[in-house]
């Protein structure tokens, strides 16, 4: 590895789990065992109108780049991780090159200051004031860009993406065989019966008194359609005896 590479490594990862807070837990965990901390964190789903909606998280964490290794290899006891991707940017060139320019106009200030010392007009005094201040200026964003490569190199970033599921979904993949393909299908076909099954049965938790009134509707028209039919026939027959 080159010594002089400022690299700044960043990943995304998402992944599924069907114990979503434990999974929670766990991620506090692991970011306070590298010692890093969360940039962003939000939470959605599960609310009070949709209480068992899956939820899902999206996090921003940020760990010593020592770390990163740790972090990423630890990861996947968090659930399954549908995709990982990562990235490392060398900085290296730009980094140097604002070091350089910042103490180029570190060097200037001085000579202005030594020189403003010296000056005796006051227009000499106004016109280095006014180039002192566009010194400073430069210093300022030049020191500023360093501090924010600086952080970005020190600290590796992840960006996680926790969801929420009734069970996790392995694809066994085209390369498998056929008969573990075809396993892995039918025990996915079961799961969704088991788990369609489970649905029918909260919807029917959450709608009772409607099917309730539903099916009393039902029970009265199919009441009243026989009576209408058992007239209509009794019609029927009187009509044919008189003939």
């Amino acid at each position: 590895q080159n010594p002089n590479a400022k690299l700044i490594r960043r990943a995304e990862l998402h992944i599924q789990t069907e114990e979503f807070d434990q999974s929670r837990q766990a991620l506090n965990q692991l970011v306070d065992s590298c010692g890093g901390y969360f940039e962003t964190a939000s939470l959605y789903g599960g609310g009070y109108r949709d209480a068992y909606a899956d939820r899902w998280g999206e996090y921003t964490v940020r760990v010593p780049a020592e770390k990163y290794d740790q972090f990423l290899s630890s990861a996947g006891d968090l659930g399954y991780i549908t995709s990982k991707n990562e990235n490392s940017e060398d900085v290296g060139e730009r980094y140097y090159d604002t070091e350089a320019r910042l103490k180029t106009q570190r060097t200037k200030q001085e000579r202005l200051l030594a020189l403003l010392e010296k000056a005796e007009s006051m227009e000499d005094i106004i016109s280095l004031e006014n180039a002192l201040s566009d010194v400073e200026y430069q210093i300022e964003q030049y020191s500023s860009e360093l501090n924010r490569y600086d952080a970005l190199i020190s600290f590796a970033t992840f960006n996680v993406y926790l969801n929420e599921v009734s069970r996790v979904t392995q694809d066994v993949g085209d390369t498998a065989a056929l008969g573990q393909r075809m396993a892995a299908g039918f025990h996915s076909s079961v799961q969704g019966l088991g788990q369609g099954f489970q649905n029918f049965l909260i919807w029917m938790s959450y709608n009772f008194f409607l099917v309730v009134v539903l099916a009393a509707v039902a029970a009265v028209a199919v009441f009243v359609g026989r009576r209408e039919l058992k007239k209509l026939r009794k019609q029927d027959d009187n009509n044919s005896g008189e003939k």
